[in-house]
């Protein structure tokens, strides 16, 4: 879906092109097409291509390839032949598309323009990614690109790098895709433009910054997108920003925005003219009002686009507000209504292959046979989400894979040219040199003679000093690329072994629960079971807090304080730990100042459970642990959590907030200890503004102390409670 979004935008910069005036002042060749006749015809043409009328545009394309033949005009037939081509595309007729831009080349190669020649490249570039051959279109379009740049049409740069970051979107590479689109928009804003593909390309950038988790800064762009179509009466692509803005507010938690920007992107629609864009409406209302526990209002909107998809035939439509309504219906209990819903939508995934609606029915389907008390039925279904969630993960990961090898592929394209270049301008250089010492030869033959040597000594000279550098930025050029590699193979790598290992341990955990609830009273292999579900619980809990450390790492949490009491915070953790401490002797003291912060309530509780759970994991037996709270001044409170435990030493001090550390204190009761725990405490102090300090010498225990800001009110009363061998 997002892919057809990036390339409508491609289509469009094509069409922006064709459409350039052909004065003298400009620097590309003039087409040949003078007639006042075919300059109307040219005009209608992309009046049709914008407002997307293919069969209008296809009719009079047929007109002009006629009138060329007739004629003999070269220049027309290849206008023509290039106009079609973006039909194809806009049409998403790859094959047929490919072909016509094939049979354009090589009227291009004998007739044509440079610039025609680089148009070609570009749509083929986009035909290619719609065909799937990924690697062949970002080769053709950086080889594009470099052409526009050689010659440089500002024009055609920045319909390369448009192109250029489709591809990259297609790819998942959206970090490279947004710092592409920002590339050309900065070239719209030097030159100018229609700001309508203005409007466009900055929406794209909000879709991109939503793709790589910043929805703040995804909102600001549609935003601004959003005026612009505004003050251009443009009523199809405000829906569109609405849309946009919609799905960012929904993961941002703002569902209440979100179902307003949705309903007013609704209201814009003509006569509430039921097409694909309402359905997408309706279903993401659905969607929200769902989520808000509003299950009324999302059976209407998710009932209503079901209904409107099956009379139109659209599929896509049917198969999603299907999946949408077996989840609500599932929500509310509905089994045999979830029940047929799921069905429908999953014969349809399967018919177009979407493996994501495929997974999220069947479990669907295993989670409504559980309820149902059909354990075969469910089991059988829990085995089929399994298996393709096994072929999402690795079709996810095969991606990914290729996009390092196009990357790495692209990157040495770069390297090869720019090399090129260098020889090019240093035999440049050669030829300039060699031209004046022939024009000096007529001053004398004395003068002739010092000249040559002089030439020979500046040309060696040059020589050696261009082979030098050019050894010492190809050594850097390569030690770069493979250092760029290495983290790249390590990140992809890492986020593979965890996802492969995730999902077999769940499958593994959800059939031992399956044979737990059915196996008969056998004490022994009930102890067996549990045994084999407790460790795989444990090793889970292992790998999923590796990837909540990951997630926590990239969120940004702009916007989700709340005011909250510390007192009662602290000692909703400490009351977890009673049985832990209780089973080692520990009395835990505390001393909490009564305070009212604003923070991050789940992070601020994660800090306080890690420091607590380290001080008993490695107090040995009858210790005591202190934990208080205080205000400090200028909004500033502060948390201190000490225990009696074995210290650290310098060593320690400079690797205790490293990830995976491992320190040379060992827990007292065999707990177990991941490397995570004061890495993940360090990165939430920083993402609160706040830190963390330690104090401790070996054999003398220690004290860690948290300082925060955001105190809202504080008061001089402390509580003082100590209750031995728990809380």
């Amino acid at each position: 879906m997002n892919f057809s979004r990036h390339l409508h935008i491609a289509a469009f910069m094509i069409l922006f092109l064709n459409m350039l005036s052909c004065d003298s002042s400009q620097k590309h060749i003039r087409d040949a097409v003078t007639d006042d006749t075919y300059t109307v015809e040219f005009d209608a043409l992309n009046d049709y291509l914008r407002k997307g009328y293919f069969e209008r545009a296809d009719s009079l394309i047929l007109k002009l390839t006629d009138l060329a033949r007739q004629t003999g005009d070269d220049q027309l037939r290849i206008r023509a032949l290039l106009m079609k081509a973006e039909i194809h595309q806009n049409l998403r007729q790859a094959q047929s598309g490919i072909e016509l831009i094939e049979n354009a080349r090589d009227l291009i190669g004998t007739s044509g323009t440079i610039r025609q020649s680089i148009q070609s490249d570009i749509l083929l570039s986009n035909l290619y990614m719609m065909d799937g051959r990924t690697s062949e279109s970002l080769r053709l379009i950086e080889t594009a690109l470099d052409q526009a740049r050689q010659i440089r049409n500002s024009e055609l740069i920045m319909s390369a790098l448009t192109s250029k970051a489709v591809s990259l979107s297609a790819t998942y590479n959206y970090a490279g895709a947004l710092e592409t689109y920002i590339q050309a928009l900065g070239i719209f804003e030097e030159e100018g433009g229609d700001t309508n593909h203005k409007a466009i390309i900055i929406n794209n950038i909000g879709m991109n910054y939503h793709n790589v988790g910043n929805y703040e800064e995804a909102l600001d762009n549609y935003r601004i997108a959003y005026s612009i179509n505004h003050q251009n009466g443009n009523l199809k692509e405000l829906g569109t920003n609405l849309n946009n803005m919609a799905n960012s507010l929904k993961i941002l938690g703002r569902l209440e925005e979100a179902a307003d920007s949705l309903l007013s992107a609704v209201a814009l629609e003509p006569n509430a003219n039921m097409n694909s864009r309402m359905i997408r409406y309706y279903f993401n209302l659905g969607s929200i009002y769902g989520k808000a526990g509003n299950y009324d209002q999302a059976g209407y909107y998710l009932h209503t686009a079901y209904e409107v998809s099956r009379d139109m035939g659209f599929l896509p439509g049917i198969m999603y507000t299907a999946s949408g309504l077996a989840s609500l219906y599932l929500e509310t209990d509905s089994l045999h209504a979830a029940k047929q819903f799921a069905v429908i939508a999953r014969e349809l995934a399967e018919q177009s292959g979407n493996l994501v609606i495929l997974a999220s029915m069947w479990e669907a389907l295993s989670k409504i046979a559980e309820s149902t008390g059909e354990t075969t039925a469910a089991l059988a279904a829990y085995k089929e989400f399994h298996a393709w969630s096994d072929s999402l993960n690795k079709l996810t990961n095969a991606r990914a894979i290729e996009e390092v090898r196009i990357q790495k592929d692209a990157s040495l394209t770069q390297t090869e040219n720019e090399l090129l270049r260098r020889e090019l301008a240093y035999s440049g250089d050669i030829n300039r040199k060699q031209n004046q010492l022939l024009a000096i030869l007529t001053a004398g033959i004395v003068i002739t003679i010092v000249l040559l040597v002089i030439a020979f000594n500046s040309r060696r000279k040059l020589k050696l000093t261009y082979e030098t550098l050019a050894s010492q930025s190809a050594e850097i050029s390569r030690k770069n690329r493979q250092l760029q590699q290495l983290n790249r193979d390590n990140d992809t790598l890492v986020s593979v072994i965890v996802h492969d290992l995730r999902n077999p341990l769940s499958g593994l955990l959800g059939a031992i629960e399956l044979v737990q609830m059915n196996l008969d009273s056998d004490a022994e292999s009930s102890e067996l079971l549990a045994l084999a579900y407790d460790n795989g619980r444990r090793l889970k809990s292992q790998i999923d807090e590796l990837l909540e450390v990951t997630s926590i790492d990239k969120k940004n949490i702009n916007g989700e304080s709340v005011v909250i009491p510390v007192q009662p915070t602290v000692q909703d953790v400490l009351k977890i730990y009673r049985h832990s401490a209780d089973k080692k002797s520990i009395c835990i003291e505390e001393q909490l100042q009564p305070l009212l912060v604003s923070t991050h309530k789940d992070y601020l509780v994660r800090i306080i459970d890690n420091l607590v759970s380290n001080a008993i994991k490695y107090s040995p037996k009858g210790a005591t642990i202190s934990v208080n709270t205080s205000f400090i001044g200028a909004s500033y409170w502060q948390l201190e959590v000490q225990d009696e435990g074995p210290g650290f030493n310098d060593w320690d001090k400079e690797n205790l907030f490293k990830l995976f550390g491992r320190l040379s204190g060992k827990p007292t009761g065999n707990e177990v200890s991941t490397g995570l725990g004061l890495y993940t405490v360090k990165m939430l102090v920083d993402k609160l503004n706040g830190t963390i300090s330690l104090e401790s010498e070996p054999g003398k225990g220690s004290t860690f102390i948290c300082r925060f800001p955001g105190v809202v009110d504080s008061a001089p009363v402390f509580s003082n409670t100590a209750d031995q061998a728990a809380i």
